[in-house]
């Protein structure tokens, strides 16, 4: 049978794009005296809406074509065309490039001509609207197999994830105080969770209950932290983590009884059974400045092994789980820039390799019964979601739910049933008073039923970004001083953003997103129009702060299993080193002459001076930021959230003095977004609003 003949863009021809030179061989766009390095699969979408200019292309279409047999969300396509309309200035609420078709695909609205093929750029004819064109001069024998091959590729299946029908779960727990950790049992009939009791501010104890039933089981009760129940194989036992001074990992009866401990640790991040009933794995480390590990322990005797081995830079492993064979192990691997993938390991020990990629937040996972796929919650955007992964070929597949966010799925081992956390969270800006010398409280300033967090002053106070998952989406969004009249800039249709901050002179906005997996410094005007993306490298490189003069953007870029600083001109996207040392800039001083910045694993707030004069210097120790939610430096000192006891404290560290006052003091947790105003009369934190975890169970999952 004949061979079908390669889709067109697999030797696409030069075109022109109102007015931009296309080279897709050399993955170059230019106009005038600009010109853009273009990433392959970016020129691979571009090159496939020219091809059928006018026409709508779906999503699967596009993700079958340039993915392939790539894993990948459709977030990646989403990130794609994001890129496109950013490096041809053109504005989605506006397009005059490629026009979104909601729940579809894209359609490229702008005209194109194609080169004759072995012509020059001077030889350019219309585009005109196709699928893909074939090879002329086929021989007439071979195109009976060229149209059945190319139905077949055209009816391939998705590459991008399919969806499922919206699970059926029920409410499992609705108490007061949150109940987390849900482990359901072989048989699927119970489930144990550690929980804080009627009382919300207790420790945290170990239950089980069955469903039908409303009273939980209590299996512990103990004045130290309990978490991370494990049923043993035979479900006639459970085993959890207890914290302090006794901590280790104990077992107690499914049906209550005296808790025995079996092995002593410190500090774990999560833990499983094995399915032989002989061992643990555990996410533990050796010290504090080592990173967390997966190491098994013998129940037979005591004997301990690595089995996983992250880099030094990256961010740990977490949270394994053996498959029902228990010859596999999955868990949650950090990279260093503490984006999340699932990574499999045998469990006998051998090569450790990725199966997600860029799902960015990972919180929780389980292997199904029939041992082929994993169920996992994961926020490759904003939210977190269920999603069910083939571990053969990396398909993914949405299992939506109801109410809140999805986390720490379990699955019945032997049987049927899923129970999961729902997270019901809302995170709002208020603005609190600094000058009234007292707890006073202004009152929500931005709030909405979603999350909108990260609140910054424009220089001269008068108006506020903020980051906001209103729209269905992350997005920075520009209001006026008092919150009224707020806009949304940005429109990446589902990527991530975080870091916005102005510019000094407040003509600018600064932000981090993330395309094709890697994050990026971005740049938009506070008026909204297309982003500019200022970094181009193929690794992590993330915004940090502006220099004092507003020409620089401080990041920091992931290389060589360790982080460096670095700035990129806001003008042409020049790159310069400033300082090696893995760290995170938090404030460059206004006269321009040091730059204040995190140092793992020391942390605490060190002092750098930019002319290179002396030592850097610590002027926060580790022990006071260690307790921090948020901070915001300044050239004076830092201001700072921390909770103490029932109450959340916005303070200040004073940089001369080292000593620490309280400004004001409110009843709700905060958030990490923390700002104060120029004049240094408001603050801008995010506060809680409200913020429960109960457990769902879907009974008939298999």
């Amino acid at each position: 049978m004949a061979e079908a003949p390669a889709p067109e863009y697999d030797r696409p021809r030069p075109f022109d794009l109102a007015g931009w030179s296309v080279q897709p061989q050399l993955n170059r766009i230019s106009r005038g005296g600009n010109t853009h390095q273009v990433e392959p699969r970016i020129m691979q979408v571009l090159v496939i809406l020219a091809g059928r200019a006018g026409e709508i292309v779906t999503r699967d279409e596009l993700l079958d074509a340039v993915w392939g047999e790539t894993i990948v969300c459709e977030d990646a396509l989403t990130r794609a065309v994001s890129d496109l309309r950013g490096l041809l200035g053109d504005d989605p609420r506006s397009p005059k490039m490629i026009e979104t078709i909601r729940k579809r695909g894209y359609r490229l609205i702008a005209p194109v001509r194609f080169a004759e093929a072995g012509a020059g750029r001077s030889a350019l004819r219309p585009g005109r609207s196709r699928s893909f064109t074939l090879r002329l001069l086929i021989p007439a024998g071979a195109l009976v197999a060229v149209f059945i091959a190319a139905l077949l590729w055209l009816r391939r299946p998705s590459e991008g994830p399919a969806t499922a029908p919206t699970l059926s779960g029920m409410p499992f727990t609705s108490f007061r105080g949150d109940e987390i950790h849900p482990a359901l049992s072989p048989d699927g009939n119970l489930v144990a969770f550690a929980w804080t009791g009627e009382e919300e501010a207790g420790d945290f104890d170990i239950y089980v209950k069955q469903a039908n039933t409303e009273t939980p089981l209590r299996l512990t009760d103990h004045p130290s932290q309990e978490y991370f129940p494990v049923w043993s194989p035979d479900g006639s036992a459970v085993a959890f983590y207890r914290s302090g001074d006794r901590g280790g990992i104990y077992t107690v009866p499914a049906i209550g009884g005296p808790a025995r401990r079996v092995a002593s640790v410190r500090g774990i991040r999560g833990f499983d059974w094995s399915p032989d009933g002989t061992q643990f794995a555990l996410s533990v480390k050796d010290s504090l400045a080592d990173i967390y590990r997966i190491r098994l322990y013998s129940l037979e005797n005591a004997g301990e092994r690595w089995i996983t081995s992250p880099s030094p830079g990256q961010g740990g492993d977490r949270d394994p789980r053996f498959s029902p064979d228990g010859r596999s192990l999955s868990f949650v691997r950090s990279d260093a820039a503490l984006r999340d993938d699932l990574w499999l390991v045998p469990s006998d020990g051998g090569d450790e390799r990725p199966i997600t990629r860029s799902q960015h937040r990972i919180a929780g996972q389980d292997w199904r019964a029939d041992g082929r796929r994993i169920v996992f919650a994961a926020a490759p955007t904003t939210e977190y979601n269920l999603w069910s992964l083939s571990v053969s070929d990396g398909r993914l597949t949405w299992l939506p739910t109801r109410g809140g966010s999805p986390l720490r799925p379990s699955l019945a081992s032997r049987g049927r049933g899923l129970v999961f956390e729902e997270l019901a969270m809302d995170l709002n800006v208020w603005r609190l008073d600094l000058a009234g010398g007292g707890d006073e409280e202004n009152g929500p300033l931005i709030a909405s039923t979603r999350e909108d967090c990260c609140a910054r002053f424009s220089p001269d106070g008068e108006r506020l970004l903020f980051l906001s998952s209103r729209s269905g989406n992350r997005e920075i969004w520009v209001c006026r001083r008092d919150g009224s009249d707020p806009r949304q800039i940005t429109h990446f249709e589902g990527t991530w953003i975080s870091g916005a901050d102005w510019s000094p002179e407040g003509g600018r906005i600064g932000f981090t997103a993330f395309p094709e997996g890697y994050s990026a410094v971005y740049l938009v005007d506070p008026e909204g129009g297309a982003p500019r993306r200022l970094t181009e490298g193929r690794r992590h490189e993330e915004f940090c702060r502006w220099s004092a003069d507003g020409r620089w953007l401080y990041f920091y870029t992931h290389r060589d299993d360790s982080w460096e600083i670095k700035h990129v001109a806001a003008k042409n996207g020049r790159v310069e080193p400033v300082l090696v040392p893995g760290c995170r800039v938090l404030h460059a001083s206004t006269d321009g002459e040091c730059f204040y910045y995190y140092r793992p694993p020391e942390n605490g707030i060190w002092r750098h001076s930019l002319a290179g004069d002396g030592p850097d210097e610590c002027v926060v120790p580790a022990d006071r930021t260690a307790s921090w939610s948020g901070e915001r430096v300044a050239d004076r000192g830092v201001y700072a959230t921390l909770r103490e006891g029932e109450r959340t404290l916005l303070v200040f560290l004073d940089f001369a003095s080292g000593e620490t006052d309280t400004l004001v003091s409110f009843a709700e947790p905060a958030g990490s977004g923390l700002d104060v105003s120029p004049d240094g009369r408001e603050a801008l934190v995010d506060r809680v609003e409200r913020s429960a975890r109960d457990l769902i169970l879907v009974p008939d999952f298999f």
